[in-house]
Parts: C-alpha cells; sequence; structure tokens
C-alpha cells in the first residue's frame, strides 16, 4: 500500500517538473479553413477538463467522456517547438466529416506525431527529472523490461504521458496504450490525474482508500498545479471489457 507521504511526493514531483516552453494557441488567418486532407494527419486530440473550460467549449466540437471533454487541435511542428490551432465547429463543419472519424483520425495522428510514453514513477521521484521525462520509454520498450523484471515490478506504479511532455493525458484515449497498461497494471486499474500532461496509473489494489486519494489529488491540484494544467480532482478506472475511463467508485 502506498503510503500518504509517498503518494503526496510521487504527485508533486510529476506536477512541479518544468514542461518545455511551447506555444498552445496560435490565430487563425482570414479565410477558409485548410481543407481537412491537408491537416488530416495534423489534428491530435487533448484530454480537458469540462466544468474548467465551459466557455472554450462552447465553439468547439468535443466527446464528452465523465466530467472530460476531449476537443482537437491542428499542431504545428517548427523550429521553437510545437504549437497548436484548436478545432472551431466552423472549422469542424468545413470538414466534411463527422465526430467520429475526426476523433479516430486525431487519435492516429497523435500516436505518429506525439507517441506515448511510460516510466516507473519510482524512476522518477526524487530524482531530476528534467533529463529522465525525456527519456519516456515507448510502450513496446516498456513492456519488454516489465516481462523480463516480472515480480519485481508487478504493483508499481506508471506515468503516462508522450513524448513530448505536452498534453499527454489524451495518450490513454488510444485503445492500444490503455490495453498496453492493463498488462502492467492489471485490467481494473486506477488513473490519477496529475495533469493535462501526465497520468499517474496504479493497480486497483493499492487504490482502496479512494476517499483518501481523491482528497489528495483535491488538495495537490489547488497547491501544487498552475489551474490551466488541472484535468481532474476525480480518480478514474479503465474499464478493460467496455473500453473506456470511468469515475472510480
Amino acid at each position: 500500500m502506498i503510503t500518504k507521504a509517498a503518494e503526496t511526493e510521487a504527485l508533486k514531483t510529476v506536477k512541479t517538473e518544468e514542461k518545455p516552453v511551447l506555444q498552445t494557441e496560435k490565430r487563425i488567418l482570414p479565410g477558409q479553413p485548410e481543407a481537412y486532407s491537408e491537416v488530416k494527419g495534423r489534428i491530435v486530440p487533448a484530454l480537458i477538463s469540462r466544468a474548467a473550460n465551459r466557455e472554450f467549449l462552447q465553439d468547439k466540437p468535443f466527446l464528452q467522456m465523465e466530467d472530460l471533454a476531449v476537443t482537437y487541435r491542428v499542431s504545428e511542428i517548427g523550429r521553437s517547438g510545437i504549437r497548436f490551432t484548436p478545432v472551431t465547429r466552423d472549422m469542424f463543419r468545413s470538414y466534411g466529416v463527422s465526430l467520429e472519424e475526426l476523433h479516430l483520425n486525431a487519435v492516429t495522428a497523435m500516436k505518429a506525431l506525439m507517441p506515448a510514453g511510460l516510466r516507473l514513477l519510482e524512476e522518477l521521484v526524487g530524482d531530476s527529472m528534467g533529463d529522465r521525462m525525456l527519456e519516456m520509454k515507448s510502450i513496446g520498450s516498456f513492456l519488454e523490461e516489465w516481462r523480463e523484471n516480472g515480480a519485481g515490478s508487478c504493483g508499481k506504479p506508471i506515468v503516462l504521458s508522450n513524448r513530448i511532455l505536452c498534453g499527454g493525458a489524451a495518450a490513454i484515449l488510444d485503445p492500444e496504450t490503455a490495453d498496453a497498461l492493463a498488462e502492467a497494471a492489471g485490467t481494473d486499474y486506477l488513473i490519477i490525474p496529475s495533469s493535462v500532461h501526465e497520468l499517474i496509473v496504479i493497480p486497483r489494489v493499492l487504490g482502496e482508500e479512494l476517499g483518501r486519494m481523491r482528497s489528495m489529488v483535491r488538495r495537490v491540484n489547488r497547491t501544487m498545479v498552475d489551474e490551466s494544467d488541472v484535468l481532474s480532482d476525480h480518480i478514474y478506472t479503465y474499464d478493460y471489457c467496455e473500453r473506456r475511463l470511468k469515475i472510480a467508485q
């Protein structure tokens, strides 16, 4: 069982890591939006809080996932980093595709442009995360090491993000990534919403005291996380049979 002190220190370590300086939004020049065929491979999903982004969501297409919203943004990679342009309802209508198709294609693009990365939490806590987080392991590499270590890795918390450490919570939207975590953490694992940039995944057996864990998440969100980076105060579980996130009860 993870102690209260260890949990708080773990969340503090992940949350206080300096993120790469990235531009998160860009104005669209006047005129018609780009054709969907031209941006299809650059549109990626983002996972955000619905309650904290009501105004933002008013003119955006999104999928509801419990108390969260899956939105979409056009990515542009340049010498100075990555910038994102939110997909508006007007842009979405011009694409001429369904929301389901937009979502499926966005997840595919995310896997290519912003592949998921995993690390054991214990490898990051108490260390300088700057260099090591930039070496997030691919899903395949992580699972290979996990199988080799056998019982030595069982039951240990896992950090899920992406290779650029920006908007990494959306990595859980990829069914292959979610299923891979089931192999490492059990089929009904718990997900702690560290921030919009990363999630902490733990086996269900370690999350018996959900009330205490929720209180810890709320406290950390209000004292250690930038308001714009807060994802949720809830703890989630991944339902392996239904292939979806649920608020843990």
